[in-house]
């Protein structure tokens, strides 16, 4: 029994991850599987068969692999709204441990690397720094930011913003 799993991030199309997980059924479990042959895929009688059985297995594994993968993405923050006085909302606050005075560049992601065999997107070209934002309030769940840099009119509610380290900061300033 085998499965390939596919992790892919919905705004850019972008495979992050794909895992492949095979369990063996012996040929001794398969004549047993023959008397299941009218059993549907997926019901409850299924997974009592030894095929259903090594189907379990797989997915229990893909899942904790694809959790792994979830879970070693690192977050960033991303534009949820633009406020009419130009200041932006942020998705995180002190939930992402946001802090005013962090300073982030909001980023336009690069365009698409096509894979020429299968027409998956496999990665993007380098992001390009939009605007420079620094923190200035953080709630629980999401952060008030000013534009400091001239680009503001740019900024689009959904792209992403990443930290700016310090000696990227001082160039900005």
């Amino acid at each position: 029994m085998g499965m390939t799993m596919y992790v892919v991030d919905v705004q850019s199309g972008e495979i992050i991850s794909s895992e492949s997980i095979q369990e063996t059924v012996h040929a001794a479990d398969l004549n047993v599987a023959a008397i299941y042959k009218n059993v549907a895929f997926g019901g409850s009688v299924f997974y009592r068969t030894p095929l259903g059985e090594a189907t379990a297995r797989v997915m229990d594994k893909a899942v904790v692999r694809v959790t792994n993968v979830i879970a070693s993405q690192r977050w960033e923050p991303r534009v949820a709204k633009l406020r009419g006085d130009g200041a932006l909302i942020l998705n995180g606050g002190r939930d992402r441990e946001l802090r005013p005075g962090v300073e982030l560049e909001v980023i336009e992601p690069g365009p698409a690397i096509i894979d020429p065999d299968t027409g998956d997107s496999i990665g993007r070209e380098s992001a390009t720094a939009i605007a420079h934002v620094r923190v200035t309030e953080v709630e629980d769940h999401f952060s008030i930011a000013s534009v400091i840099s001239d680009k503001a009119k740019a900024v689009q509610v959904g792209q992403r913003c990443r930290r700016l380290d310090a000696a990227r900061v001082a160039s900005c300033n």
